[in-house]
């Protein structure tokens, strides 16, 4: 009878620290890297606008948890105008931004990657970000 009880009692705790160590990765989570790593895909760095910004967490069937920063992107081309909002999805390493619709050639592959990836990647809200 004890060791059913104890048994349960261990797997709460270790839900409860897994719980707490998810939150301490979300807090830890760099933010204004990922927005540089998004920012550096553009010719214009500098006029890069953020909007509808999220954490999401994406867990592989091996068990591995891992953190990305979601959203829609805007900036300036070579000619100064805007190109309009994109989905954009960044780990801590690497970001992967919409190219548009008119895309060609390996902008049509990186359409299609994200095409592919962002509802799993960016699928799980679990902090929205201002």
């Amino acid at each position: 009878m004890i060791r059913p009880i104890l048994a349960i009692c261990m797997l709460s705790i270790c839900g409860l620290a897994v719980a707490q160590s998810q939150a301490a990765r979300i807090k830890a989570f760099d933010i204004a890297k990922a927005k540089e790593l998004v920012a550096d895909e553009f010719s214009d760095p500098d006029s890069v606008k953020f909007r509808r910004m999220f954490i999401s967490a994406f867990t592989n069937p091996k068990g591995e948890t891992f953190l990305y920063l979601c959203g829609e992107v805007n900036a300036k081309n070579k000619m100064g105008g805007y190109t309009g909002y994109r989905r954009f999805q960044v780990d801590d390493q690497h970001a992967l931004v919409d190219p548009g619709e008119d895309a060609q050639g390996m902008a049509s592959v990186r359409r299609m990657m994200i095409e592919e990836s962002y509802p799993k990647a960016c699928g799980n809200s679990v902090k929205e970000v201002k």
